[in-house]
């Protein structure tokens, strides 16, 4: 094999693979990469971090999941998460990612407002 390649991270952990690109789960196992898994990208400033998260998830548990990545003081009410196309802000906390249409992949960009 040659080239980058990808990891899927078990539990609370953090890679940072070879292309700068943050990469975390919040799956129980780092084979739980199932129907339920749903893969989102962030985009924040320049920066991208992929997060595996439950399809179950809300917009809360991602923001805060994003927060905690990204190591920001910044409280998850601060955060705004939006899709590029079709342009959609994602104001509900309670909303669950299979829902709101982001299972079982999507792209979001977070801004701190």
């Amino acid at each position: 094999f040659s080239g980058p390649g990808h990891r899927v991270c078990s539990r609370g952990t953090t890679t940072l693979n070879t292309t700068g690109i943050i990469e975390a789960s919040t799956l129980e196992s780092s084979l739980d990469t199932g129907k339920d898994c749903c893969i989102i990208k962030v985009r924040e400033k320049g920066n991208r971090i992929i997060v595996r998260i439950s399809k179950k998830a809300t917009i809360l548990q991602l923001k805060a999941e994003i927060i905690k990545l990204e190591n920001i003081p910044h409280k998850t009410a601060n955060l705004q998460l939006r899709t590029a196309f079709p342009n959609r802000i994602f104001d509900n906390d309670e909303d669950t990612l299979e829902n709101l249409s982001l299972y079982p992949k999507a792209t979001v960009i977070a801004r701190f407002l």
